[in-house]
C-alpha cells in the first residue's frame, strides 16, 4: 500500500519533467516560396510601393522561425535603388521582425532600418507594418507585403499528363 503513493509520485515527475523537456513546434508555413510584394510610402511621400522582399532561408528555432532574406527597394517608377539583405525571426504569434544588416551595392539613397509586421492568417500578406531608423525618409506605418506565387507553367503540367498516358499505355500492350 506504501508504493502506491511513492508511483504516483514518481510518474508526477516524469510527466513533469516530459512536459517541460517538449519542443514547441513553429505554425506550419513556407516563407521561401514565391516573393512579397511590398507597398508603401515615406514620410517624403515617396511611393516604394513594387519593391520586392525576398525570404531566403527559413530554420525552426523553438516554436519560432529564423529568416534570412533580402528587399529589392524600387520606386513606382521602377527605378532600383539597391538590396537590403536582412535577419529576421517569424515568431509563433505570427509577428515579424527583420533587421537589415547589409546594403549591396550598386546602392543609392536607402539604408538598413528595423522592420516589424505581423502575417496575416491567410499567410499571404504581411500586415500592420512599421519601420524603424535614425534617420528621416524612411517608411510611415502601415507598409504591407502579398505574396505572389510564380505559378508552376501549363507546358509542366502537359508534359507530366503526357508521361503518365504513356505509362498507362505500356502497362496495358504489356498485359
Amino acid at each position: 500500500m506504501k508504493s502506491l503513493p511513492m508511483l504516483s509520485r514518481a510518474i508526477g515527475l516524469v510527466s513533469i519533467f516530459t512536459l517541460q523537456g517538449v519542443a514547441a513546434i513553429p505554425i506550419d508555413i513556407d516563407m521561401t516560396s514565391g516573393t512579397w510584394i511590398v507597398t508603401a510610402f515615406d514620410t517624403a511621400g515617396n511611393n516604394w510601393s513594387g519593391s520586392t522582399l525576398n525570404f531566403e532561408s527559413q530554420v525552426a528555432s523553438g516554436d519560432d522561425w529564423l529568416l534570412s532574406g533580402y528587399f529589392y527597394w524600387n520606386n513606382e517608377t521602377g527605378t532600383s535603388y539597391g538590396r537590403e539583405n536582412f535577419a529576421g525571426t517569424l515568431s509563433y504569434d505570427r509577428s515579424l521582425y527583420l533587421e537589415g544588416h547589409e546594403l549591396v551595392a550598386p546602392i543609392s539613397n536607402i539604408i538598413m532600418g528595423e522592420y516589424f509586421a505581423e502575417l496575416s492568417v491567410s499567410d499571404a500578406e504581411i500586415i500592420n507594418g512599421t519601420w524603424q531608423s535614425g534617420v528621416p525618409y524612411v517608411p510611415t506605418d502601415g507598409w504591407t507585403a502579398a505574396r505572389m506565387v510564380v505559378p508552376v507553367p501549363a507546358a509542366v503540367w502537359l508534359l507530366g499528363s503526357g508521361l503518365l498516358g504513356l505509362v498507362g499505355v505500356a502497362k496495358r500492350t504489356a498485359s
